[in-house]
Order: structure tokens, then sequence, then C-alpha cells
């Protein structure tokens, strides 16, 4: 029990960390008059504290993120969706970087986020075709990757109609976590262009099972890689994010 003990008592020094400060983020206004801005600031920062609270994801997904910070040196959280103000952990081994790629996230190039989708989870982001197909989302590929992901011990049908009305019904055999869409969300900065002097970030998901063609893809989506996934490192090993170790190596004599 020595390494479980040393595990612990280093995670719980990092989750005191989190849960003793006053408010677990501050929200501050700026619409010109100070005495208004400070009030306006303390009330949306003490109600969005609150909604943080009361989340169930919010606390548990900040002990998985910790968990895999301390034993592996990262632990990423990640934004699924842009309307969602919750991040949810990744496992330190579904995020992906170049050998080469720094310990500073601002320096990244490129990354690979692997995720796994039931039938339902997938199909959430497509409901509303002439939506999803604005924002990036090639409706065609996604229905066809929900159609050809199979479980061995169920039998699902075969057309795009039958599937969808078994989603809109709730049927569980299309949220049975067995039944999983593999995919990778390719994330990669882009050459600066016009105003912008340092250059956006591009998303593109691919079905890892299927050739299904890209299933979404966004050009210039995002600002920074802050906007997309904070991956909460245990130090800067030697500058590059390779170099990061957690204590899992110290424990291994154990």
């Amino acid at each position: 029990g020595q390494a479980l003990s040393f595990l612990q008592t280093s995670f719980t020094a990092y989750y005191d960390l989190f849960a003793e400060v006053p408010t677990y983020a501050t929200v501050t206004c700026r619409s010109g008059n100070p005495e208004q801005d400070a009030e306006w600031s303390k009330i949306i920062t003490d109600q969005f504290f609150e909604l943080q609270k009361k989340n169930p994801c919010f606390d548990y997904g900040v002990q998985l993120s910790q968990h895999d910070m301390v034993l592996y040196g990262s632990g990423p959280h990640v934004f699924e969706r842009d309307d969602d103000w919750v991040s949810y952990p990744k496992k330190h081994s579904r995020v992906l970087l170049d050998n080469n790629e720094p310990s500073d996230i601002t320096r990244w190039t490129k990354c690979v986020i692997r995720e796994e989708f039931t039938p339902a989870e997938l199909y959430a982001y497509i409901s509303n075709p002439e939506v999803a197909a604005k924002r990036g989302w090639d409706v065609v590929a996604v229905r066809k990757a929900i159609l050809m992901s199979k479980d061995e011990y169920a039998r699902y049908p075969e057309d795009w109609e039958s599937a969808q009305q078994q989603l809109r019904n709730n049927d569980l055999e299309f949220t049975n976590p067995d039944r999983t869409i593999s995919v990778a969300r390719l994330l990669f900065k882009e050459f600066p262009k016009g105003s912008d002097k340092v250059g956006k970030i591009s998303e593109q998901w691919v079905d890892l099972n299927h050739e299904t063609g890209f299933l979404f893809k966004q050009t210039r989506k995002y600002d920074s890689w802050k906007q997309i996934i904070s991956p909460f490192m245990l130090d800067r090993g030697d500058g590059t994010y390779h170099s990061i170790k957690g204590i899992g190596v110290r424990m291994y004599s154990y």
C-alpha cells in the first residue's frame, strides 16, 4: 500500500488547492462605470460559483483530471461543445502531441484528441441537420458512421430513417457503451492571415473505424488553444510536453 498512500497524499494536496479557494472563477465586467462594474462583477462571480458547485460533473471532472496530472504528468480538460460552459476531463493517454511539441501551450502547432461516442451522443451534434451543416458538420458522413457502428450481440437497422426513429425514441441499444464510434479530433494552427498575427486553430473530426470522410470541418475556428483545452501539467519538464512526468515514475520502485 505504499505506492497508493504516496499517490493519495499528493492528490489530496492538489485537491485542497482547488477546493479551498473563495471562488472557482472571477468574472470581471467592463462597462465603463467602475462602481457598477464592481457590483456586477461580484454578483456574477458569486452566481457562477454557485452554478459550478451545484453541477455534479464539475468537481468529479476536477478530481479525475488531478488524478492523471499527479500520476502521469498532465490531466487534460477539454471543452466538448461551443454551447456548454463545462469542461470535461480526458485521459492523459487520449491527448496526443508530436514529440517536440513544447510544454508551453501557446506554442503548440497541432494536437489530436481521441474520443469515444455512442451513436446517441454523436447524433446529438446533427439532430438539427440544417443548423449542423452550417456549423461545419458533414451530416451524411455522421449518419454513415452511426449506421456502420456495430455491436456483435445486437442487430440494428441498415437504413437511416429507421435508425433515426430509434434514436429519437431513446432506444437503449443506441446508448450502449459497447457500441461506440472512435473519433479523432484533429486540431492544428494555421498560418497567420490578414489581421490575425498569430494564426487561428482549425478543427476536423475523423471516424477512426471507417472511411466516412471528415465528420466535421471548420477552418480557423478558435483564436487560441485555451478555448479548446487546458492540459493541467504537473511541471514544465525540459520544455517539451513529453518530458513531463508524474509521480508514477517515482513510485515505480514500489
